[in-house]
């Protein structure tokens, strides 16, 4: 018996070269913002690549229902989940736009999964976090930047007890960028991370396990994989009540 999927789509000129089909790796199944390119976040995608073409031809992305996405991480049965990097889907984090939720059992890291969406009016993550607006006076457009402490009186990367907030929306020098303060955010490991274990911040802004007498600006809430400098893990930051490690 053949299973029917509904879904309601929406046509836009592509806004870079989408032709890829390989699962996962492609385009297809990613998140696509209005400017027909991939999007990085949840507040620029409009839906999930259906089709794809080449550059400044016409694609169809899915916007609503019962469609295909490819995961940026493991995610379990029913986890809701928003959009990073590269068009990829993961689980949703403090303040992060929730796009839909995922419909399968699990789905892999890098997997093509099958999820509900809705890309109309995502409602924002209901847990807490403080957000501050300040001008850049470093390229924080860069890959890997999303994630980092910022110093938002400098505009710049912070290191030890200056940092300000974590990067949520990274600017040119002088456009203006976004740091949340606190909450349950994605932030961007510096060397190999433990499970709740305290952080704090190097030089360039990444986060590290705390040593004894360094300034701890939160607590690790996953364990990153063996060698997973430069990428993101989830943490429980607070940058207003820092305290210095014991041990």
């Amino acid at each position: 018996m053949s299973e029917s999927k509904w879904f309601q789509g929406i046509t836009l000129r592509s806004g870079e070269d989408l032709t890829s089909v390989l699962p996962g790796a492609g385009p297809l199944f990613k998140a696509i913002g209005v400017d027909g390119q991939i999007a990085a976040t949840g507040s620029e995608a409009i839906g999930l690549l259906k089709y794809g073409a080449g550059s400044g031809e016409f694609i169809d992305v899915a916007w609503i229902g019962e469609v295909k996405y490819v995961a940026g991480e493991a995610i379990g049965a029913g986890e809701r989940v928003t959009v990073t990097t590269s068009g990829y889907l993961v689980k949703i984090s403090s303040g992060a736009l929730a796009v839909g939720r995922n419909a399968e059992n699990a789905v892999s890291s890098g997997a093509v999964g099958r999820g509900l969406f809705d890309f109309s009016a995502p409602p924002i993550s209901e847990q807490n976090f403080g957000q501050l607006s300040f001008a850049a006076d470093n390229d924080l457009s860069t890959a890997g930047a999303i994630g980092k402490a910022i110093n938002v009186a400098s505009g710049n990367y912070a290191v030890g007890s200056t940092g300000t907030g974590v990067l949520y929306v990274g600017t040119t020098s002088g456009g203006q960028s976004q740091v949340r303060t606190h909450g349950v955010l994605d932030v961007n490991a510096g060397g190999v991370i433990t499970a709740n274990q305290g952080l704090s911040v190097i030089t360039s802004g990444a986060f590290v396990l705390a040593d004894s007498g360094d300034v701890v600006v939160g607590r690790s809430v996953d364990a990153s994989a063996a060698g997973n400098s430069g990428g993101n893990f989830r943490a429980i930051i607070s940058f207003a009540t820092q305290y210095h490690q014991i041990s």
